[in-house]
C-alpha cells in the first residue's frame, strides 16, 4: 500500500451496553407496546432516529454468512409486505418475526416472533429458509452504518522510519443515532396525546 491510497471503512453504529435488566425491560416494553409500533410504522419508517431502534433479540443470520441487528424499521417495511410473518401457534393470530438464524445449505431454521393478538412471543422453525434469506438481505442492506474514507498518508521503513504526514479519515456518509425502545415508545406516546 502506497502513500495517498484510500479505502473505504463502514463502522456500524449501534446503541450503548445494556445489562440484563434493561434488555428484560426494554423488550417488555416492546411486547406491551406492539401494537402502537404497528399502528405507528409509518412514523418510525420515516424517522431515522426511530427507524434504527431495535433490541438486542432483533438478530438475522444465515450460517457461513453471520448475523446482523435488525432495526425495527427494517422489520416494519417487511411486515409491510408480507414478509417474515407465520402463524401463531398460539391463537392462530399473525406472528411478526423479528429474530431468525438458518441454514441455506440444510434449510435448518430458528425463528422467534410476536403476535399482535395474544402477545405471546414464539420460537418456531419455518418449512424453509427462504423467508430468513430474504429477511437477511432486507437486513444487511438498511444497516446503520458511518461511512469512511481512509488515505494512507504515512509510511514505514527500515530505511527511513516513519515517511509523510497522518491524513484525518474523512466522514463521507455519517451513521445515525438510533432511540433505543423505550424513547421510542415514549416519544410516541407523547406524539399521541
Amino acid at each position: 500500500m502506497q502513500s495517498g491510497d484510500t479505502w473505504s471503512i463502514e463502522e456500524i453504529i449501534t446503541l450503548p451496553r445494556q445489562s440484563k435488566s434493561e434488555i428484560k425491560k426494554e423488550t417488555e416494553m416492546f411486547k406491551e407496546n406492539f401494537s402502537l409500533i404497528l399502528d405507528n410504522s409509518r412514523l418510525i419508517m420515516n424517522t431515522p432516529r426511530y427507524y434504527y431502534s431495535y433490541l438486542e433479540s432483533f438478530i438475522v443470520g444465515l450460517v457461513y454468512l453471520g448475523g446482523h441487528k435488525a432495526s425495527i424499521g427494517s422489520l416494519l417495511q417487511l411486515w409491510e409486505k408480507g414478509i417474515f410473518m407465520d402463524e401463531c401457534r398460539h391463537c392462530g393470530g399473525s406472528l411478526y418475526l423479528f429474530s431468525g438464524k438458518g441454514s441455506p445449505l440444510s434449510g435448518s431454521n430458528s425463528c422467534a416472533g410476536i403476535c399482535n393478538e395474544c402477545r405471546e412471543i414464539s420460537h418456531k422453525n419455518l418449512p424453509d429458509v427462504k423467508q430468513i434469506m430474504n429477511a437477511y438481505k432486507h437486513v444487511k442492506d438498511s444497516i446503520n452504518a458511518r461511512l469512511i474514507l481512509r488515505t494512507k498518508g504515512q509510511t514505514f521503513s527500515f530505511k527511513s522510519g516513519l515517511v509523510g504526514s497522518p491524513v484525518p479519515d474523512r466522514i463521507i456518509r455519517q451513521g445515525i443515532s438510533p432511540a433505543t425502545m423505550t424513547e421510542l415508545i415514549n416519544e410516541i406516546r407523547m406524539l399521541e396525546r
